[in-house]
C-alpha cells in the first residue's frame, strides 16, 4: 500500500472512517424498514410509470385507479403545491411528469392505498394516451442532436 505524505495523514478524508451502523450490519442486528411492524392505518404508495421514452401526455384517465379497492387517494403533478422539481443540483427532474415524459419508468402519478398489493394493482388501471416523439437512445444520436 502506498504511504501518504505526512501533510495528508491527519486529514479526515485520508483516515478510515467506520459507518455509524456498520456493526449492526455485520452482526445481522440492523433493523430495516421491512423489518418494522406496520403502524395502525399505515398507507402504502405506488407509482404509475411511463411506458414511453419520449412523449407528450395527451390524456391521463385515473378514474379506474381512484375506484380500485383499497385506494385512499391519487395525486398528479397538478396536486403538488409549489415546485414539482426534485433535481438535487440542476433543475429539470420533476417528481411527477407534467404534460410530457422523458424516459420509460418516469413517475406519472402516485397512489396511496391500504396495502402494498392494493397500490401495486391499482396503478395498472390507469389509461394513458401518449403522442410519441422520436427518442434519442444512443450516444451517436445524442451527439448528432
Amino acid at each position: 500500500m502506498r504511504k501518504l505524505p505526512e501533510i495528508l495523514k491527519n486529514r479526515p478524508s485520508s483516515r478510515d472512517l467506520k459507518h455509524d451502523s456498520a456493526h449492526l450490519h455485520v452482526t445481522g442486528k440492523a433493523v430495516y424498514t421491512d423489518d418494522r411492524p406496520e403502524l395502525a392505518d399505515q398507507l402504502h404508495a405506488g407509482f404509475g410509470l411511463a411506458t414511453e421514452a419520449h412523449a407528450d401526455i395527451v390524456a391521463l384517465d385515473l378514474t379506474a385507479v381512484r375506484n380500485s379497492p383499497g385506494v385512499v387517494t391519487v395525486i398528479t403533478a397538478s396536486d403538488i403545491p409549489g415546485h414539482n422539481d426534485i433535481g438535487p443540483i440542476f433543475s429539470g427532474d420533476p417528481l411527477l411528469a407534467d404534460g410530457k415524459v422523458d424516459y420509460v419508468g418516469q413517475p406519472l402519478f402516485a397512489v396511496a392505498a391500504t396495502s402494498h398489493r392494493a397500490a401495486k394493482q391499482a396503478v395498472h388501471n390507469a389509461r394513458v394516451e401518449y403522442s410519441t416523439k422520436k427518442a434519442v437512445l444512443t450516444i451517436d444520436d445524442a451527439m448528432t442532436k
